[in-house]
């Protein structure tokens, strides 16, 4: 575990040269990054362009589809209600949806043996589409059967889990957190974009993170790069959709928010700051010190991750660049952030790319050994 103070000198060149290689050999187009110490921003900088192919460079105010970076801000308000006694991480998702109560498990669609709970949704352990085929058919719904999240929750009923909740832990891109997204209007009694944006946006100060960008937010969205035989070239979104074709009437728990740097530092500075936004308590300490908790039997995952309530944590000695207690997330866009408490370092990268994304890119590890590497 390395302690100390970041050399910002350090930091700037290793994040520079890092990311100035990437644009050269078009890796990525451009990319926005941030690193703080105890609440002092030590570097903030936009490098490359906004959209692949075009002149306009990237600026610090630009807008990103942060993807799976939506999920610790869904679990943050899971948390509030949790907070309030409105629900309770082992409640039933029954208790809600009682058309969940019948739920099957596998291509022989046995009944459950153990109740599918909040607690499974946050924690990767549901078994809902928790493998390929079951990920490929999420993508793949009708957007006229998903115009808003409680349509969904009956499109989600159609296949079975992968396995019985709790036995498991595999990563559920998008239903496990919509579901959750469900719960939470229907515990908070208003709609679930209102409730992030009332509780969590607002008094964080976030005014650019949002289910459903206006026309001026999206003059700000980059464009989508990709990598091709060697080139970075422009991707084809669907106009007006922030993820795939789904309307942005269905704001999805796992992956449908937009947001810049500034914003998600004042989000990510909440949970290091143990539920303080600014000057207003989120969430009260005894919560976030629950989320970034290692939830699982190592056995799940490995002896080095573990995953907390929509984060995954730091758990052992062996990982390679960040202190243990550290925690945080990705998304398959390229976006990734972590919070490391030992050091009291809060540190984002934002891109956005359909190539190396999610928890495995290189642009995350890299950006996590630069920033480990100025420690001094």
């Amino acid at each position: 575990m390395k302690i100390g103070t970041i050399d910002p000198v350090l930091l700037e060149e290793n994040l520079k040269n890092r990311i100035n290689e990437d644009i050269d050999a078009q890796r990525i187009s451009g990319a926005v990054v941030a690193v703080l110490q105890r609440g002092k921003i030590i570097f903030r900088g936009a490098m490359g362009k906004k959209t692949p192919g075009q002149s306009q460079k990237m600026t610090e105010d630009a807008i990103f589809r942060i993807a799976s970076m939506t999920k610790p801000v869904t679990a943050v308000a899971a948390l509030i209600l949790a907070q309030r006694g409105k629900l309770k991480l082992d409640d039933p998702v029954s208790k809600y949806l009682p058309a969940y109560a019948g739920l099957k498990v596998g291509a022989e669609e046995v009944p459950c043996t153990e109740p599918l709970r909040v607690w499974h949704l946050l924690t990767h352990t549901s078994g809902m589409e928790a493998d390929m085929e079951a990920k490929l058919w999420v993508k793949a719904i009708p957007p006229e059967r998903q115009r808003t999240i409680a349509e969904a929750m009956d499109v989600y009923l159609e296949r079975p889990l992968a396995f019985q909740p709790g036995a498991q832990r595999k990563y559920s891109g998008r239903a496990a957190f919509d579901i959750l997204g469900r719960i939470i209007e229907m515990t908070a009694g208003v709609d679930f974009a209102t409730f992030i944006q009332r509780e969590i946006c607002e008094p964080c100060g976030m005014v650019d993170t949002t289910f459903a960008p206006s026309a001026e937010q999206w003059q700000r969205v980059v464009g989508m790069h990709d990598y091709q035989d060697g080139c970075g070239i422009l991707s084809q979104t669907t106009p007006g959709c922030v993820v795939d074709r789904v309307p942005i009437t269905h704001p999805l728990g796992g992956s449908g928010l937009v947001s810049t740097i500034d914003d998600y530092i004042r989000f990510a500075e909440m949970l290091q700051n143990r539920g303080m936004g600014g000057d207003k308590r989120i969430l009260e300490e005894r919560w976030i010190d629950e989320m970034r908790r290692p939830q699982l039997d190592p056995t799940l995952m490995n002896e080095k991750v573990n995953q907390g309530l929509g984060v995954r944590v730091i758990a052992g000695e062996k990982y390679p660049w960040l202190p243990v207690g550290s925690f945080g997330w990705s998304g398959v866009y390229g976006t990734h952030f972590w919070v490391d408490p030992v050091n009291g370092i809060t540190a984002i990268y934002m891109k956005n790319s359909r190539y190396d994304g999610g928890s495995g890119a290189l642009t995350g590890k890299h950006f996590e050994e630069d920033v480990f590497r100025a420690i001094i």
